[in-house]
Protein backbone atom coordinates (compact mmCIF):
# COMPACT_ATOMS: atom_id res chain seq x y z
CA UNK A 1 0.00 0.00 0.00
CA UNK A 2 1.68 3.06 -0.80
CA UNK A 3 0.82 6.59 0.43
CA UNK A 4 2.43 9.82 1.60
CA UNK A 5 4.57 9.42 5.00
CA UNK A 6 4.78 12.10 7.30
CA UNK A 7 8.19 13.22 8.86
CA UNK A 8 8.54 14.03 12.10
CA UNK A 9 10.81 15.20 14.84
CA UNK A 10 11.29 14.09 17.80
CA UNK A 11 13.73 15.44 21.27
CA UNK A 12 13.27 13.21 24.42
CA UNK A 13 15.26 14.38 27.76
CA UNK A 14 17.42 11.56 28.12
CA UNK A 15 17.12 11.23 32.24
CA UNK A 16 13.06 12.11 32.77
CA UNK A 17 10.99 9.91 34.41
CA UNK A 18 8.02 9.60 33.09
CA UNK A 19 9.45 10.52 29.91
CA UNK A 20 9.34 13.81 28.47
CA UNK A 21 10.22 15.77 24.96
CA UNK A 22 8.68 17.24 22.15
CA UNK A 23 7.14 16.14 18.49
CA UNK A 24 6.53 17.87 15.18
CA UNK A 25 6.06 17.56 11.78
CA UNK A 26 8.93 18.82 9.45
CA UNK A 27 7.31 22.31 9.09
CA UNK A 28 4.66 22.32 11.52
CA UNK A 29 3.68 23.42 15.26
CA UNK A 30 5.58 21.60 17.90
CA UNK A 31 3.79 19.83 20.57
CA UNK A 32 5.04 18.74 23.73
CA UNK A 33 4.21 15.62 25.86
CA UNK A 34 5.51 14.09 29.28
CA UNK A 35 4.87 10.59 29.49
CA UNK A 36 3.96 7.64 27.41
CA UNK A 37 0.27 8.58 26.76
CA UNK A 38 0.91 11.78 25.49
CA UNK A 39 3.38 11.05 23.18
CA UNK A 40 1.10 8.29 22.20
CA UNK A 41 -2.06 11.46 21.94
CA UNK A 42 0.64 13.56 20.23
CA UNK A 43 1.43 10.88 17.64
CA UNK A 44 -2.24 10.55 17.16
CA UNK A 45 -3.04 13.69 16.41
CA UNK A 46 -0.11 14.42 13.70
CA UNK A 47 -0.81 11.04 11.73
CA UNK A 48 -4.56 12.23 11.93
CA UNK A 49 -3.94 15.77 11.10
CA UNK A 50 -4.79 17.21 7.27
CA UNK A 51 -1.85 17.23 5.61
CA UNK A 52 -1.94 20.80 5.16
CA UNK A 53 0.09 24.32 5.44
CA UNK A 54 1.49 25.15 9.51
CA UNK A 55 -0.62 26.38 11.52
CA UNK A 56 -0.29 29.91 11.45
CA UNK A 57 0.12 30.37 15.47
CA UNK A 58 3.50 27.38 15.22
CA UNK A 59 7.11 29.42 15.93
CA UNK A 60 10.51 27.57 16.14
CA UNK A 61 11.14 26.10 19.47
CA UNK A 62 13.86 28.27 21.12
CA UNK A 63 16.88 26.58 22.87
CA UNK A 64 15.85 26.34 26.43
CA UNK A 65 12.18 26.60 26.07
Amino acid sequence: MAGKMLRLSLEVEPDSEPIKGSLAPEHGQRRTFQGWMELAAALQALTEAPMALPHPAARPLADGD
